[in-house]
């Protein structure tokens, strides 16, 4: 505070001393009481920061206020903004919803919350009001489930807090979020894509009753009912630690999709999503019917020819399997012989 000399006493001198003025003389009422209210000085941090007060060329905020930079070709101009870590530490009505970095350090905020749903929250000094958050420089409703959000054209999905420090803020570029936050929000967020389209984890993202794998929407499904004309639901999912184990024992996935079903002979590709119609399998990339043959005769298993269950194909013909030469029947009225082959990686007797 500076030090006021003065001549006089009396009244007027008292109410300066209570406002911490030094007084020696007669005393200047309205100056005394201007110089504790109206000095800048005297503000609290959280004050300060409240106006948003101009920092740079020489003038500096007051601690803990941080001066991030508002004129991205100037180092001289900026503003002081109170650090935070959560709303509650915020001046009233301001919430912490901007981020900044600085000397290679990030951190939070505080902003006004005057962005409405669908606003922009990208400017410096406006963020998104309660109950919303910030994403691509948009403000999106916050929820915890898909019934959260009305609008039939969003879902409920969990991202990156994208929360930034507006245009210009020292160390960023637009809406870059201050780097190695892991804030996560959900937020409702449009879903617009169907199936086939592109899709990411930070969007586009995909329409409700679908799901992205592999960077493609696809659409959801109990049964081929749910499927669109030339699509059949067998595509299958498996989540957690078991997937792998739980598809190789043929468990009920969990989640089920459609793939687009071809003809006989038609091409085929279960990896991109290419399946057969009901009836037909995919070999060696084309749709087959299946055809079953007896012991003896001819097999080509990628084209669709199995031998019964009793026998397998080996070197291009249907064999029966066995354990020892009396369950071989006679071969040109000789008695047939049982032994171990390889089949698919796996040894079992075969007749010949």
């Amino acid at each position: 505070m500076a030090r006021l000399t003065v001549k006089g006493s009396g009244l007027s001198g008292m109410l300066a001393l209570a406002a911490g003025v030094v007084v020696t003389g007669l005393a200047l009422t309205g100056l005394a009481t201007g110089l504790v209210i109206g000095g800048g000085g005297c503000k609290t941090a959280k004050e300060q920061a409240k106006t948003f007060k101009p920092c740079g060329s020489g003038s500096k905020c007051k601690s803990p206020n941080v001066c991030i930079r508002t004129d991205s070709g100037s180092r001289d101009k900026g503003i002081c903004v109170y650090p935070c870590t959560r709303d509650d530490q915020c001046p009233q009505p301001f919430r912490c919803t901007g981020s900044y970095r600085l000397s290679g350090k990030s951190g939070h905020y505080c902003r006004r919350p005057s962005v409405s749903e669908g606003g922009d929250c990208s400017r410096i000094q406006d963020g998104c009001k309660a109950g919303h958050r910030c994403f691509k420089n948009r403000c999106v409703l916050e929820c915890t489930k898909l019934s959260d959000c009305p609008n039939q054209t969003k879902r409920c999905l969990q991202v990156v807090d994208t929360t930034h420090a507006g245009k210009g803020a020292k160390g960023s570029k637009g809406a870059k979020s201050a780097q190695g936050t892991k804030n996560l929000f959900r937020g409702c967020l449009d879903a617009k894509q169907t199936h086939g389209q592109q899709c990411a984890s930070a969007g586009p993202f995909c329409a409700r009753d679908h799901i992205c794998y592999r960077r493609k929407c696809l659409r959801t499904c109990a049964d081929d009912k749910g499927c669109a004309k030339g699509f059949i639901c067998d595509g299958a999912f498996y989540k957690g630690v078991d997937a792998r184990k739980n598809q190789a024992r043929g468990a009920k996935p969990d989640v089920r999709y459609c793939r687009r079903a071809g003809g006989d002979n038609a091409a085929c590709d279960l990896s991109a999503g290419k399946t057969c119609a009901r009836g037909l399998y995919c070999l060696s990339r084309r749709c087959r019917k299946i055809q079953r043959a007896a012991v003896g005769k001819p097999c080509h298993e990628r084209r669709g020819i199995f031998c019964a269950p009793s026998a397998s194909c080996f070197g291009g013909k249907c064999r029966l399997q066995c354990k020892v030469d009396q369950e071989c029947p006679k071969v040109r009225r000789k008695a047939g012989r049982c032994q171990l082959r390889t089949v698919r990686k796996v040894k079992m007797g075969l007749c010949f």
